[in-house]
Formats: structure tokens, C-alpha cells, sequence
């Protein structure tokens, strides 16, 4: 068998070469697909053999290698005089190694469709294709009649490859029943021998056979194992070359390419090891690959004499030395044309699947496409007509198709592609971006001049996020998508000789992991100079990689407004103009070199007028100061040590402040009016912090720090949040009248009583020590209220009316909890709470209540509770009380509950879920609701001495 696609001259033994398939049954039905691994599978059904086999694949995955390779291993079966033991399973990591079901036919025949054009009769075209190779001229008749009676026999087999390229006699003696004409050969009757028959899909479309004729129908998918292919492929061409060439270096290069898919096809694997061994991997360019791939294809068959003449469009170079596309030239730009429409139709979304009778392909370049295995057919499940879906063998190289229609004629892509978008939202975005990066690759290789016009179009939809965003999810930004494609863009175009290759981008985003990366950056940045606007770098590697880093001057960036630099990424970057807008790191008059994130002199960006932004990561100031100008607005330290201090005092426009591990020294926090949020985590400063100038901040969060005094908060403030956090001054919140939510959690507030305004509606305090109480009575707007492991001393819980939510879990409070007053109370969760004898009072809004190891010896009445519909009780002991649901209740829920006073349900009106688990009713029996209209009921370990009776509820399901 040949071993190079396009040479059918190179041939070595099938053995050598041959790895078996992926061959798979498919249940269109379930949409499910079984994988075929033996003989068995394959040629059986229900413990006997099939008669009509079709297997059908894309050109190149193996269909007639499969059958050649049966016939051989069936062949060399029959040379056994017997069976050797344990012949039946051979120890391999191959499929189809169990010989002794081929074993089974005692007659198999190998015949070639593609070579039987004007044949109809499967006796005709053993005796064309086999018997006149071995009778004389006088024997053929007698020998003839001996076909007819092997195909007779039910333990005989005929293997027919290639239908798709089979057609029937138009003219002549036909020997077809009528209603088979044209659809397979046939086998006179009585036909009984086997039949196995490759096709592609798009045969098994347009002229299918009958059902009642298709036992099974399998599909091929390629080869079952790549690397060993690969591997035996690799060792042949060493053998004859004489190299030392490891399969591993392909699979590396091709993965380097992003073309791994492609290894899977048997035949662009073979392809790709040879375009490998030729030398020719050193223009490592996609569109290079993906253009001999199809000088390849249409190389495959000979010369197509009705092929229409052409004339070659230089403005393609890629393909000037491809002799098998040049010479096809008209098919192959057809082609492409129905690749660009239906990757960018003019409505609806984009098909790699489309009908063949609205796609309007001329029905020669059609016969052309589907016979060279550029497209492929299958029929669509209709019973109102017939028709056919068409499809290209592989979505990548429908993108490629594409890009060459769109480099033959510059226009489109603004007249047909961009007004396909609409940007409404992120996701619209990366819509298009998904759908035309791979066609801008391809283009990069192709038209350089579209190329440039397709970036300049796709950065029209560009919306710049964050800084911080852009430095912790740098992969989450629309900056960094288009980044990552013009950069690869530009690595094609250089592959490729576009050398002058000028691509458009606004808004550059870049993570640098090596130098080709620096190199690539600096180039876009250079042809941008006049026209980006933010760039953002973060890199991996510096000089302990003995990597020399080089940055642009900045100088002629006329319109960068954001420049923002993470991971030690300023090193070697000389900034020469204070103009800018938002800046990360700063500048030392005008002009700032950072070694590693480590600053020996003093920061001085005062004098930056426009600064607004600044945002500084993993820094050592030292004990410098840092100095900032009157115009920034924005402050984000991370990791940062400036122990001379943060001079804001004179940042009259500052409004948001965010220091996270920020070490300012024996320094103080001055703040200016303006600000409006205030973001403090892991921050070391003795002196604390001074708000009392703060007269606009809204917000303010402290994790893990210790703030000193707080006492002097403003009115303005809306929302606290202190994680871990120590008051030693204690907290006064009395005059926020602004106040609407308020989070502790794990605060010290020591003996001080926690004061807090009317304005209030949010409450979370989680491991809170607030011995001195917590007034709550003037928070009439309070609407929920969580507390956990909190513990308010002897004082009493008193909840104000406004109250619509209460969680309590594991909370001490001595004084008990009173709810008399909270009539709008709907929601309540109470967990490991001691309530002493204090009888729990619920109002009529209550909706939802939920009790987890609650001491209640004082009972609960639910009297009142006329909205009530789900009730929780675990591990609760209401002594002699009596638990009487009211009329509204839905769903009850008891474990381990101890009610001696019995559970009375007889006001029930619809109950539709009753558990009850280790309940303790005492004397008393279970009182069902009158109505006995109870949907589900579970009851276990529960003590009733008296019993009841659910044989009445007659909605028990």
C-alpha cells in the first residue's frame, strides 16, 4: 500500500504499516454510538452473520485499507491448516484481532467499484476484475458459473469497496431489479453470500440503498491509535532517509501549530510526517499546511480532464508553487465562495452543516467537491422529500476556504462580515471573536491588506475594562482576546514573508512569557505609536533569565491615556512624558526605572497633573514617602511597603481608596473629604486611621487590621464591613443617620454597648463579643438580622416592628428574646439558643420557622401564626406543652422533638408534607386534620401510646 498520499509510487507492505480503525455503530435513535473493537462486533448481530454491511467514512480515514487489510488477515487464515490455540484473541494493543470469527467464511472475494464503471452485477465484475487474471479465454464461462455459485452460498463474502465512485450502466444489458437500479451492485438470486461495502456519507445521501437491504451500517472515524500510526509511518522514512527523526517531534510541531486535529485522518497524518521529512516544517505556518493539505486533496485522483480552465490570481501568492490547486483553480475558488456564505450567511447564524439544495454550489463544481472529499453528503430524516445536508470535512478547513474568498475580493468582510454583529453585551463580543480568529490567522497568511483591515474593523468593538481587571484576569478581558489574536496574526504573516505587516490595536494586553513574546509587543506597540490608547504588560521572566527586556519611549504615544505594568514588567521601561491619564507604578520627575519592584530613590508623581489612577503590586518603597498629585482619584496598593508613608492630605478629588498587605510604618492615614469608599485589608499602621474629614464616605471595609479609634464616622456612610478586626475605641454608630448595613464578624467591641441609628435595615454579626449589649429599639427601619456566636451578656434581644428576618445561631442572650412587637417578623431561624421559660410568641406575618436545638420549656404558640406554612423543629424540647399548628401550614418537619403535650394537626386544612422522626408525644395520639387531606406523610420512632389512624386520608399518596 502507498505510504504517501499524493505518490502513489512509494508503497511498502500493509503489515509495516496498517493500524487498525476507529470504527463505531451508531443509534441515531438514542444518539448514542457504540465502538466497534473486533470481527466479531463487526460482521455479527444477534449471534449471526450480517448479509449487507456498509461501512461508510470521509475520505482518508480508512475505508479501503480496513477491507484490504480483512482480506489479508482472512487470506493468511486459510494457509492454516488448523486453528493454532490461542490464535482466536492475539495479546495486542490493535482491535480487530480475533481471527477465528473470519474464520467462519469459507469464501471471500475483494473486489474495487471505482474500477467496475458500467457493471451492475456483482458475477460481471468478479469476472472482470479477478477470473480473466486467472482462467484463459476458454474457461471463463465455466468459471463463470462457478462465481455465481460461491455467491450463492451463505458462508461466502464480498468485499466491494468504493460505491461512492461506482456508477451504473446508462446503456445496455442490465441484470438490476428495477427498484435497485443505480443504488448498489447486485447479487442474482438466491442472493445469500455476505456483502460488505465502503462508501462515503455523501453516496449513502443521494442514492441510498434500500433500509430493508441495510443490515448494518458502520461508520469509520479515522485511526484508532495516532501516535503508533505515526510512530510506524516515522520508522519507514527513517529507514529510507536514513534520519533519527522521533514521531514525538511531529506531534510537538504539529501541536505547536494548532493542527492536532488533523492527525487523526490517516491520510493528512501521513501528509503532514512527510511535508515534515521534506524540510518543509520551517515555515511553520498554518495557512501553508492547510494550502498543501489541499494541493494533497486534489493531487489524490488523476488528472480531472473536464476541469475548467483557469487563470492563476497572483494576489494569492500562497499558492503559487501549488500545481494541484492552481490547475483547479476555478473549482477551488467556487468552492471557497460557498465556504465564505456559509461561514458569514447574510442571515441567521453561521453553518459548518447546510442544505444542498439552498446553497446554490453549481452541480459540476458539486460532483467535483464530493468526488475529491472536500465536502461530504449525508440525507437528511425527511419522509416529505428528499434531501441532502452537505458539510466540509472539517470546519478548520471550511475557516481556510473562507479566508481565501475573502483575500480574493477586499471588500467583503466590511460589506458581508462586520454588520453580521451586534454588540450589545460581553458575550456579543466574544461571538465574534470565536468566529473570525481562525479566518484572520488564515488571512495573516494570505492578504496582508485585508488582514489590516480586518483588525482595524475588529477593534471598533473594543470596550477597555478595569485596571485591576485587567491585572487579575488578564483572560477576561476583551483587550487581552484581541491581544493574543493580532499577536498570533502577526507571527503568521511573518511565517508567510509579510514582513511589513501593520495590524490595528487600541487597547494592547499582553502576558509576557518569553522573548519572542517581548519582541512581538514591542513591535505592535511601535506600529501603534500613533493610536493605542492603554497598554497593559505583565511577564513571567526577567533577568534571571538572562532575557534583556526593551520598552519603547513613550514620547510619541500621542494617545496612550493607561499604561499599566504587573509582575516586575517595568524593568527597562523609560517613560518620558507625565501626560497620562491612568498610570500603574508612577513617575520620578517625568522619568521612573524600577529594578525587580524595588525603588532605592524617592517617588515624586505630584506633579503629574492628569494622573487619576494609580495602582501599585508587589512594590518596596522602603522608607520612601509616596507623593501623589491633587488630581488622582483612584489608589489601589497590593503587597506594597512604603514606610515613609502615603501622603493624601492634599488629594482633593480621591475617591477610592483600596490598600491590601500594606505596611505604612508609625504613620497615619490622613484622608480628604472626597473620598467615598474605603477598602483596608492587612494593613499595619500604629497611628490608625483619621476619618473625621471624611464628610462623603459612603463605604468602608477593614479586614484584618487594627483601626485604632473609630469613633468619628460621618452621616454619610451607607454601608461597614470590619473582618477581624479590633476597636479599641470601641464602635459609636448613633450619628451615621445614613446607615444601612452594617457587617462584624469576628470584631472585639469589649464592654461598650453597640449603638446604632434608625436608619439601619442590615444586620450581620458573626463571633461578635458584645457584652455591653446591642439597642436595637430605635432601628425602626431594621428589616434582617443575623447574628452568630454572639454573645449580648444578661441584656435583652428587643426587636423593633420593622423586623422581617431574623437568623440566630448559637447565640447567648440571658435576657431572652421578644417578638410581641415584630407584627411583619416572616421569616425566623433560631440554633442552639436557650430561651429559658420564656414562651415564644410568633405574630400572624410569620411564614417560615426553623428551630435547631432550641430550649424552649416556655413552649411556642403559633395561635396567631395564620401565614405560617413551613415549620422546621430539631432537637427541641417544649416540655408538656401542646403543639398546635394552625389552618395555613403546608410542610412540618419534627426530629427528636419532645412535645408530651401531643401534635395537634385537626386545624390543618392542607397538609402536603408530614415527617415526623424520634418524636415523643407522650399519652396522646396524633391528631389528623379533619379534612384528612395529607399528600405525604413519613413517621418513625415516634412514641403515641394512643396510635392514629390514616386509613381516612384519602389523599395519601
Amino acid at each position: 500500500m502507498p505510504f504517501i498520499p499524493s505518490m502513489q509510487e512509494y508503497e511498502v507492505s500493509m503489515r509495516q504499516l496498517y493500524v487498525a480503525p476507529k470504527i463505531v455503530e451508531k443509534d441515531d435513535k438514542n444518539n448514542s454510538e457504540v465502538r466497534i473493537k473486533t470481527f466479531t462486533d463487526f460482521l455479527m448481530k444477534d449471534g449471526c452473520l450480517c448479509k449487507n454491511i456498509f461501512l461508510v467514512g470521509e475520505p482518508g480515514t480508512g475505508k479501503s485499507t480496513f477491507t484490504q487489510n480483512l482480506a489479508l488477515q482472512w487470506s493468511e487464515l486459510q494457509l492454516q491448516s488448523v486453528l493454532v490455540a490461542g490464535d482466536a484473541v492475539v495479546e495486542s494493543d490493535d482491535d480487530f484481532q480475533d481471527k477465528s470469527t473470519l474464520n467462519m467464511i469459507d469464501i471471500l472475494l475483494h473486489v474495487s467499484l471505482r474500477n467496475a464503471n458500467g457493471l451492475c452485477s456483482y458475477v460481471d465484475i468478479v469476472r472482470d476484475q479477478l477470473l480473466v487474471h486467472i482462467y484463459s479465454p476458454s474457461e471463463l464461462d465455466q468459471a463463470t458459473t462457478l462465481v455465481q455459485s460461491v455467491l450463492e452460498c451463505p458462508t461466502s463474502c464480498i468485499l466491494s469497496d468504493g460505491l461512492d465512485e461506482w456508477s451504473h450502466p446508462e446503456q445496455g444489458r442490465c441484470s438490476c431489479p428495477f427498484n435497485m437500479k443505480g443504488r448498489t451492485p447486485v447479487i442474482c438470486q438466491p442472493h445469500s453470500a455476505i456483502t460488505i461495502t465502503t462508501s462515503r456519507p455523501w453516496r449513502m445521501s443521494q442514492c441510498p440503498p434500500k433500509e430493508s437491504m441495510v443490515e448494518k451500517r458502520i461508520y469509520i472515524e479515522g485511526t484508532g491509535n495516532v501516535y503508533r500510526l505515526g510512530e510506524k509511518v516515522v520508522n519507514i522514512l527513517n529507514e529510507r532517509s536514513k534520519n533519527h527523526v522521533l514521531f514525538s517531534e511531529i506531534e510537538y510541531y504539529v501541536w505547536e501549530k494548532d493542527v492536532s486535529h488533523l492527525l487523526t485522518i490517516p491520510i493528512l497524518l501521513l501528509q503532514i510526517v512527510c511535508l515534515f521529512f521534506d524540510g518543509k516544517e520551517v515555515s511553520n505556518s498554518q495557512s501553508k499546511i492547510y494550502a498543501n493539505i489541499f494541493d494533497m486533496i486534489l493531487g489524490r485522483q488523476p488528472q480531472d480532464s473536464t476541469g475548467k480552465k483557469s487563470s492563476f490570481d497572483p494576489k494569492l501568492r500562497l499558492f503559487a508553487d501549488k500545481k494541484n490547486v492552481i490547475r483547479y483553480w476555478t473549482y477551488f475558488t467556487e468552492i471557497a465562495k460557498l465556504a465564505f456564505q456559509q461561514l458569514f450567511p447574510q442571515h441567521g447564524h453561521s453553518s459548518v452543516v447546510f442544505n444542498s439544495n439552498t446553497c446554490h454550489l453549481n452541480s459540476e463544481v458539486k460532483r467535483f467537491a464530493l468526488k475529491y472529499g472536500v465536502l461530504s453528503e449525508k440525507q437528511t430524516k425527511s419522509f416529505s422529500c428528499r434531501s441532502s445536508n452537505l458539510t466540509f470535512i472539517h470546519k478548520s478547513l471550511q475557516e481556510f476556504l473562507a479566508a481565501v474568498h475573502m483575500g480574493l475580493h477586499e471588500d467583503l468582510f466590511e460589506i458581508a462580515v462586520e454588520p453580521r454583529y451586534s454588540f450589545h453585551n460581553v458575550d456579543d463580543f466574544y461571538s465574534y471573536i470565536s468566529d473570525l480568529s481562525q479566518v484572520f490567522i488564515f488571512m495573516c497568511g494570505l492578504n496582508i491588506v485585508m488582514a489590516e483591515k480586518m483588525s482595524e474593523i475588529m477593534n471598533k468593538h473594543v470596550q477597555c475594562g478595569n485596571e485591576i481587571g485587567r491585572i487579575y484576569f488578564p483572560h477576561q478581558c476583551h483587550e487581552c482576546t484581541l491581544t493574543h489574536l493580532i499577536k498570533q496574526g502577526l507571527m503568521e504573516a511573518d511565517k508567510n514573508g509579510f514582513e511589513n505587516f501593520r495590524p490595528t490595536l487600541y487597547y494592547i494586553s499582553s502576558s509576557l512569557e518569553n522573548n519572542q513574546d517581548h519582541d512581538i509587543l514591542y513591535r505592535l506597540m511601535e506600529v501603534n505609536k500613533t493610536r493605542v490608547i492603554s497598554v497593559t504588560v505583565q511577564h513571567s521572566f526577567g533577568r534571571q533569565n538572562n532575557v534583556v527586556l526593551r520598552y519603547p519611549s513613550l514620547a510619541s504615544y500621542t494617545c496612550l491615556t493607561t499604561l499599566t505594568l504587573g509582575n516586575n514588567s517595568i524593568d527597562g521601561f523609560l517613560i518620558r512624558t507625565p501626560s497620562y491619564v491612568t498610570v500603574s507604578f508612577g513617575l520620578e520627575d517625568n522619568v521612573l526605572q524600577l529594578d525587580h519592584g524595588t525603588v532605592s530613590g524617592v517617588v515624586s508623581i505630584e506633579n503629574c497633573a492628569r494622573l487619576e489612577k494609580l495602582t501599585l503590586d508587589n512594590i518596596d518603597l522602603k522608607d520612601n514617602m509616596l507623593k501623589l498629585p491633587a488630581s488622582i482619584t483612584n489608589i489601589g496598593l497590593d503587597h506594597v511597603t512604603v514606610r515613609g508613608g502615603v501622603a493624601l492630605e492634599n488629594c482633593t478629588r480621591l475617591e477610592e481608596l483600596i490598600l491590601k498587605h500594606v505596611d505604612k510604618g508609625d504613620h497615619n492615614l490622613q484622608l480628604s473629604s472626597s473620598i467615598t469608599s474605603i477598602y483596608l485589608d492587612h494593613v499595619t499602621m500604629s497611628e490608625g486611621v483619621v476619618l473625621k474629614n471624611c464628610t462623603r464616605l459612603e463605604s468602608l471595609t477593614i479586614i484584618h487590621s487594627d483601626i485604632g479609634d473609630i469613633n468619628q464616622l460621618s452621616t454619610s456612610v451607607k454601608f461597614i464591613n470590619f473582618y477581624h478586626v479590633t476597636v479599641s475605641g470601641g464602635v459609636s454608630l448613633e450619628n451615621c443617620s445614613g446607615l444601612e448595613e452594617l457587617t462584624l464578624k469576628h470584631v472585639d467591641i469589649r464592654d461598650d454597648n453597640l449603638q446604632l441609628p434608625a436608619s439601619i435595615t442590615r444586620i450581620i454579626l458573626d463571633h461578635v463579643t458584645l457584652t455591653g449589649g446591642i439597642s436595637l429599639e430605635k432601628c425602626t427601619r431594621l428589616l434582617n438580622l443575623t447574628l452568630k456566636y454572639v454573645d449580648v451578656g444578661d441584656h435583652n434581644l428587643q426587636l423593633p416592628a420593622s423586623i422581617t428576618s431574623i437568623d440566630l445561631d448559637h447565640v447567648t442572650v440571658s435576657g431572652g428574646v421578644s417578638l410581641e412587637n415584630c407584627t411583619r417578623l416572616e421569616w425566623i431561624t433560631l440554633a442552639h439558643i436557650d430561651l429559658k421559660d420564656v414562651n415564644l410568641m410568633l405574630s400572624a406575618s410569620t411564614i417560615c420557622i426553623d428551630l435547631d436545638h432550641v430550649t424552649l420549656t416556655g413552649g411556642v404558640s403559633l395561635d396567631n401564626c395564620t401565614s405560617l406554612q413551613t415549620i422546621t423543629m430539631q432537637y427541641i424540647d417544649l416540655g408538656d406543652h401542646t403543639l398546635q399548628f394552625p389552618a395555613s401550614v403546608t410542610h412540618i418537619n419534627l426530629n427528636h422533638v419532645t412535645v408530651r403535650g401531643g401534635v395537634s394537626l385537626e386545624n390543618v386544612e392542607w397538609l402536603f408534607d408530614l415527617t415526623m422522626q424520634h418524636v415523643d408525644m407522650g399519652e396522646h395520639n396524633l391528631m389528623l386534620p379533619e379534612s384528612h387531606i395529607i399528600e405525604s406523610m413519613f413517621v418513625e420512632h415516634v412514641n403515641m401510646s394512643a396510635g392514629f389512624s390514616p386509613e381516612n386520608c384519602t389523599w395519601l399518596d
